[in-house]
């Protein structure tokens, strides 16, 4: 039986009601449940209202040490999120490796892209745990 997951979206676990199946092209089974697109509308629409009316929009260094967390908590789980597309979408484990490994890079990219800078230059970080 899968769990359906709720989502942690404007300061409330919620999920809205409407479920979807991912199934599995190689055998057709149930890979797991999820809400529809009214819970990701809700989700982009409370972060847009976020970021426009916290610090988030004006401390780079909010949001480069949460685009490290992500980039962290990703890469730890690297072999599960392939597992996961490769069985979702049909493709080679290789590739999803791939996708997956190639988004911890633009995530940290990302980082280094929001920290402050000096004489025009970005305070670059070496990748890994404990850099922000």
């Amino acid at each position: 039986m899968n769990t359906i997951a709720q989502h942690w979206i404007n300061g409330q676990w919620t999920g809205s009601g409407s479920v979807l199946e991912s199934i599995d092209p190689a055998d057709g089974t149930v890979v797991g449940s999820f809400y529809d697109e009214a819970e990701a509308s809700a989700a982009v629409n409370a972060a847009v209202a976020a970021f426009e009316t916290t610090e988030w929009a004006r401390t780079p260094s909010l949001q480069a040490t949460a685009l490290s967390r992500l980039a962290d908590a990703l890469e730890a789980r690297i072999p599960e999120v392939t597992a996961m597309l490769s069985r979702e979408n049909g493709k080679l484990l290789g590739e999803t490796t791939w996708e997956v490994s190639g988004a911890v890079g633009w995530l940290r990219h990302a980082v280094a892209s929001a920290r402050p800078q000096t004489a025009g230059h970005a305070a670059e970080t070496a990748p890994g745990p404990g850099s922000p």
